[in-house]
Formats: structure tokens, sequence, C-alpha cells
């Protein structure tokens, strides 16, 4: 789990704009957050939250990235409501745009996270970055993608039973050559973006040796084009996931 995090921080393809994690107990939630798209995760457990006191282990990379976790931090215990995306995004109709990503991460506090507890999931939100051309779809530095869900969201999960998961998630049409919104969703560079998501794939597999790797896909309309999936993903050792 740490290689694969360290290798991305490494990547010249892909920023790693969070990452975070979370676990309950019954009556505290204790979460571990650092980056600049942390919303997206406080967002997805808030309604758990609720009803416990929090724990917060918050690990920064600079003073900018430092004083925006202060203020999630402060603001957690108050259950304040909290915006859908953060103040680094640019928003784009029904997408975000992020231009802040992590260049340096101190890995032994995650691994420490990891280490302290019997199951343990990380969650990894990436943007992509020099991709495309400027006049076609603008993929490079897209977040989040419809009804605010991550364009990439990587899951890594320990468990005393399962071993260790990889999963890549994702429900954007980024992927799609015929998408919902032909117009709206730039499909020029559609076979462009999935080879991306491909490259992804073998960069965060190269540093590890997992056969439980999953890509899964969310949206009835990544069916259509199931094959453009597992041909592009035929030469990794994943299987593919469509709900």
């Amino acid at each position: 789990m740490i290689a694969i995090i360290d290798s991305l921080l490494q990547s010249k393809h892909f920023g790693v704009v969070s990452v975070c994690s979370y676990h309950f107990t019954k009556d505290v939630t204790e979460l571990f957050l650092s980056g600049y798209g942390v919303e997206t995760t406080l967002i997805q457990i808030k309604r758990w939250m609720q009803n416990t006191s929090s724990r917060v282990t918050a690990v920064a990379e600079s003073n900018i990235n430092s004083e925006y976790l202060f203020q999630i931090e402060q603001a957690i215990p108050e259950h304040i409501t909290y915006e859908m995306t953060s103040p680094f995004e640019r928003v784009t109709k029904e997408y975000t745009f992020i231009n802040h990503h992590m260049q340096l991460l101190d890995l032994s506090t995650v691994r420490s996270w990891i280490d302290e507890r019997k199951v343990a999931r990380v969650f990894v939100y990436l943007c992509a970055l020099n991709v495309a051309a400027p006049e076609e779809f603008p993929f490079r530095h897209r977040f989040l993608d419809w009804g605010y869900k991550p364009v990439i969201e990587l899951e890594l999960i320990k468990h005393p039973k399962m071993g260790f998961k990889f999963i890549l998630y994702s429900a954007s049409q980024v992927w799609l050559q015929n998408s919902f919104d032909p117009t709206y969703d730039g499909l020029p560079s559609a076979d462009q973006n999935l080879r991306i998501l491909g490259e992804l794939v073998e960069y965060t597999l190269l540093p590890i040796n997992i056969n439980d790797a999953i890509v899964s896909l969310s949206g009835s309309v990544f069916h259509n084009e199931s094959d453009r999936f597992k041909h592009c993903m035929q030469q990794f050792n994943v299987s593919i996931e469509i709900t």
C-alpha cells in the first residue's frame, strides 16, 4: 500500500490530490486526512460522523496545506456542514478541476495508521497531469465529475482474512466514446483517456506483487463499451467490474 502511494507521488502523469482514511468504532470516528480535496471523503462519511466524536490525524505537506487542514480539523467536531468542493477547485458546470496536488507526504504517518489497524482502507484521489491537447476535452486536472464523484479513486484495503486488495474506481464518462452528452464530454480524446487509465493501472501495479486488483466502473453506460475496457486491461492481471 505504501509502495503504491509512493510511486504515485513520483509520477509525472498523475497528481495525488489527497490521501484519506477512516475507521469507525462505537463512539469515535478516526480520520486520517492529507492533501487538498478531503471534502470528498468527509461528504461520504458525514452521516456516520454525526453521532460520534472524532479523532483526526492531519498530515500536511506545505504551509498552505497545513492552514487548510487545520480549518477542516477545527470544523469537524462542530459537525459543520461541509462544502461539496474544496477552496482549491474550479467548478465548471458539473465538473471540478484542481491545480493543487501533493509533491511530498510523510509516508511514515500513513504506514503507522495502516499498521495500527487490523482492517485499513486508504483512499487515494488523483488528477491527471499533462494530458490531452488544449483544444480537446480538458481532462487535465479534472477532479470531480457527475454528482461530485472523483474521476479517479484508488481504494487500498488491508484485511486479516482477505489480505491486500487494490481497487481503481471511476464513475466518469471521460473514458467513453458514446457518453451521456457528446457535446459536453469532449469525445475526441476518449481513446486517449482510456489509454491513460491503462497507464495508471500499470504504473500502480509495477511496485507491488498483487493478484487481487479490480477496476470498478459505476454506471450502466459502461456495459455498451465493456469490450474497449477489456481490451485495454487485458495485459494486466486485473478484474473489471461494471455496476
